[in-house]
């Protein structure tokens, strides 16, 4: 989860009025022995722990993509602005540090929003480091116009800080000292951070003759004594389960070391899939979209009076704001960010507790004698065995059976889902052994985000991924040409059923006809060879094994086209109940 403590929503924005064009005559002009703003801020950014920049280059960018092109931050070119904001967020979130996306005026600015806001909502620590008009052009009719004080870039991006947690404008060499206060909060954070950065072309190649240093203060978050006491009063005696998110993935350690001390049975998020292993005998089931009817039944069984909370915004996607999930008492609600409390189920008495999840489990383990469990509960399980048929296309549950066997039990590898009906099948039918094993970004909820995402995860992890995407966010955003020069371990396996399948059973949910959401079948086999990546097509079920070996046997990136029944119910029900619901529809 996201922690941003005072830093809430910070604005961060220098109010000068600008340079002016003597300020950056032909004196000032960078030479090599001069040090341009450019490269002080690539300074700023390393000591951040900056060690990748994904973008595309322009000519508004070129003075700083030029500088980072000259130094040890490794600059990967991507096709989309998007595709590389993507990028940047798993690969923030795979190595556990600061990436930047830079971009060009315009356009180019706009397009890498969404992916930026994916990255805000997933917890990423990215850095949005976009080029303006030059000064002395603006308001000038110039191509691609964009500053900060007119038009729809300054009321989309530069007026509230809706977009990014901190919001920085390098309007002279002087600015650079608001920057290096707002990457400091940034090295500083324990969770997620975003960061946008615009300089004018012509700041960027302005000289500097000193850069502020970067000083970094850390947050701690440790729960105080009589919190934890609070905490344990309310669980002493009770039947209580464990309730775990994204936001617990790094207390993977302390989460084992509780559950063996307690006995307590655990359940978690889609997003929060593997923090304790899915074979756990303790583990009962996942919540929310595409989880499992086990949890309810654990529910309905064992009648739980507490539920302790990690991590978890207990969200519309976590919960399918589902009633039943609720235990008869009061919330204990475990996060580093303040702004996860009474979100849902607001009406439900709750203990928020503002901590470390590792911090707060060691505190509790101190009162083991008070919290342990003593009912039976029965663990989750494998699911059952799909049978290829010989005949017809390929059903989905055949394909997730042999991502577990081929991919996740014995490559250990990475599983991103795209959005849509392929989140719901990987979320029920694959069991992952560790922490980010399984990655959905479903907050924002961006086509394309793990086709293009999973690249910037290859880049940061050596090991292999795999992206199981649907046909339709393929075709959004799929980067497979900057994979294929990059060369990266990646397979993508495209469920091919030529719809946006989730929205067709939304449609057909509200009583829309069949097929409204149909398109074209697309050969993604072909694309992808085209683009320099290694392909093939899978027709039929029996056809699975044999395509899995060559995949999972192959170096660099691959992709398999897999003809999906698309009469088989992808579980997505708490999504479309949900949507029924908003919509109100009479009938």
């Amino acid at each position: 989860m996201s922690t941003k403590a005072s830093l809430t929503r910070l604005e961060m924005v220098a109010d000068h009025n600008g340079v002016s064009e003597d300020a950056l005559t032909d004196d000032s002009v960078v030479t090599p022995a001069a040090r341009s703003v450019s490269s002080a801020l690539i300074d700023l950014l390393q000591q951040a722990g900056v060690k990748e920049a994904f973008g595309i280059p322009g000519g508004a960018i070129g003075p700083f993509w030029l500088a980072l092109e000259d130094s040890a931050v490794r600059t990967v070119h991507f096709k989309h602005e998007s595709g590389a904001a993507f990028a940047a967020a798993e690969a923030s979130l795979a190595g556990n540090r600061p990436v930047v996306v830079f971009a060009t005026t315009g356009p180019g600015m706009v397009n890498a929003l969404n992916g930026v806001t994916a990255g805000r909502w997933e917890g990423a620590q990215v850095v949005l480091v976009s080029g303006a008009t030059p000064i002395h052009s603006r308001r000038r009719g110039a191509f691609q116009q964009t500053h900060p004080d007119t038009g729809v870039t300054r009321r989309a991006v530069f007026a509230p800080p809706d977009w990014f947690d901190a919001n920085v404008r390098v309007e002279s060499p002087e600015d650079l000292q608001t920057v290096s206060e707002a990457l400091a909060r940034l090295a500083g954070s324990r969770g997620g951070f975003t960061l946008h950065v615009c300089v004018p072309s012509d700041v960027q190649a302005a000289a500097v003759t000193s850069c502020p240093p970067l000083l970094v203060a850390g947050e701690h978050l440790e729960p105080a004594a009589e919190v934890v006491g609070h905490a344990v009063d309310l669980l002493r005696g009770e039947r209580f389960f464990l309730w775990l998110g994204f936001g617990a993935r790094h207390a993977s350690a302390d989460v084992r070391r509780f559950v063996d001390a307690t006995n307590v049975p655990v359940v978690c998020t889609p997003r929060g899939k593997g923090v304790l292993s899915e074979d756990d005998p303790a583990f009962v089931g996942v919540t929310g979209l595409g989880g499992h009817a086990s949890v309810v039944e654990y529910m309905e069984r064992s009648k739980p009076t507490r539920a302790l909370v990690i991590g978890t915004r207990l969200g519309e996607n976590s919960t399918g704001w589902d009633p039943r999930l609720l235990p008869a008492g009061p919330l204990i609600h475990v996060d580093t960010d303040a702004d996860a409390f009474y979100q849902n189920y607001a009406d439900v008495e709750q203990l928020a507790v503002r901590a470390d999840a590792s911090t707060f489990l060691q505190a509790l383990i101190e009162h083991v004698p008070l919290l342990r469990q003593r009912q039976p509960h029965a663990a989750l399980g494998r699911p059952p065995h799909v049978q290829y048929r010989p005949a017809g296309r390929v059903r989905p549950q055949a394909v997730m059976q042999v991502i577990q066997k081929y991919a996740i039990d014995r490559r250990g590898a990475t599983v991103f889902a795209d959005i849509g009906n392929a989140m719901g099948w990987t979320t029920q039918l694959l069991r992952t052994h560790r922490a980010g094993q399984s990655r959905v970004s479903m907050h924002w909820g961006s086509m394309g985000y793990a086709s293009a995402g999973v690249i910037g995860h290859a880049l940061a992890v050596r090991g292999p991924a795999v992206a199981v995407v649907g046909d339709g966010a393929m075709l959004m955003t799929n980067e497979l040409s900057t994979a294929a020069e990059l060369g990266v371990d990646v397979l993508w396996i495209v469920l091919n059923d030529a719809m946006y399948g989730m929205v067709e059973a939304g449609a057909q949910a509200i009583g829309a006809r069949a097929g409204l959401a149909a398109f074209n079948r697309v050969d993604f086999a072909a694309v992808a060879r085209g683009m320099g990546v290694a392909a093939r097509t899978v027709d039929t079920e029996t056809e699975l094994t044999e395509a899995f070996h060559w995949a999972m046997t192959t170096r660099g990136p691959r992709l398999l086209d897999v003809a999906i029944d698309e009469t088989e119910r992808a579980p997505v029900a708490s999504r479309i109940n949900t949507l029924d619901q908003s919509l109100d529809l009479p009938g």
